[in-house]
C-alpha cells in the first residue's frame, strides 16, 4: 500500500526540444493505484505545453489553463522542478498554496557538473556529494545539510564544512579552492527552500532515498 501521509508531487520539466519548440510536461502519481511489487503508484502523465521560449510568462499559462480546466488543480499541494528559475516563479506565483520541490538528480547533475569544471573528478566528488545529500551504510542512514531540520540548523552545518571542503579541494586541485563559495552562492538558497527535512516529510518523503525526482 502506498504511505499514509504521502502527497503526489507535480513534477514539471521542460525537457524536450522540437526544433524551434520546447516541450514542458507534467507528470504526477495518482495515490489510489500502485504497483503491486513495488509498492508506488505509477507515473501518469498530465497536462503539457508546446512552446518557443521559456518565459515566466509562457509557464503561467500553463499553470493558469490546469486551474481553467479543472478548478480542482487550483488545490496543488505541491510540485517539483529541476530548478529552472523562470518555471519555479510561475508555478510559485500560479500556486501560492503549494510547496515548491527541488529534483534532487537534477541538482546533483548540476553539482557534479560544478566539480568536474573545478579539477574534482571521480571518486573525490564522493565525499563532497555525501556531506550535501547523505549517505545510507548498511541499514543506517546518515544526513546530509539537506536533511537539516531548518534554515538555521543547515548554516551551522554548512559553515562547518567550510574549512573542510576548502582544504579537501585544495589538495585534489593543487589550487585555490572555489567549490564551497560557489555552493554558498548557488545551491545554498534552493536547498533551504525546496528541499529541507520538515518540506520533505510534509509530503510523505521521509529520507534520501525519497528525496523528490521526476522518474
Amino acid at each position: 500500500m502506498c504511505p499514509s501521509g504521502l502527497i503526489s508531487i507535480l513534477g514539471v520539466d521542460a525537457t524536450f526540444n522540437l526544433g524551434d519548440f520546447s516541450v514542458t510536461p507534467t507528470t504526477y502519481r495518482p495515490l489510489k493505484i500502485y504497483n503491486v511489487r513495488s509498492g508506488k503508484p505509477p507515473v501518469f502523465l498530465g497536462p503539457f505545453l508546446v512552446h518557443q521560449s521559456k518565459t515566466e510568462q509562457n509557464y503561467r499559462y500553463l499553470g493558469s489553463a490546469m486551474k481553467r480546466f479543472n478548478p480542482h488543480t487550483g488545490q496543488l499541494k505541491a510540485f517539483g522542478t529541476d530548478g529552472e528559475r523562470a518555471l519555479s516563479n510561475a508555478f510559485r506565483e500560479e500556486f501560492p498554496e503549494a510547496d515548491h520541490h527541488r529534483c534532487s538528480i537534477h541538482l546533483r547533475k548540476n553539482i557534479e557538473m560544478k566539480m568536474s569544471g573545478l579539477g574534482i573528478l571521480g571518486r573525490d566528488q564522493n565525499e563532497f556529494l555525501c556531506d550535501i545529500f547523505g549517505e545510507s551504510v548498511a541499514a543506517t542512514l546518515y544526513h546530509g545539510i539537506v536533511g537539516s531540520d531548518d534554515a538555521e540548523d543547515f548554516y551551522a552545518k554548512l559553515c562547518s564544512l567550510e574549512k573542510v571542503w576548502n582544504d579537501r579541494e585544495r589538495g585534489i586541485t593543487n589550487r585555490e579552492p572555489a567549490f564551497y563559495d560557489w555552493f554558498v552562492g548557488n545551491v545554498s538558497d534552493t536547498s533551504i527552500t525546496s528541499m529541507l527535512k520538515p518540506l520533505r516529510q510534509k509530503a510523505g518523503l521521509v529520507d534520501y532515498r525519497r528525496l523528490f525526482v521526476f522518474h
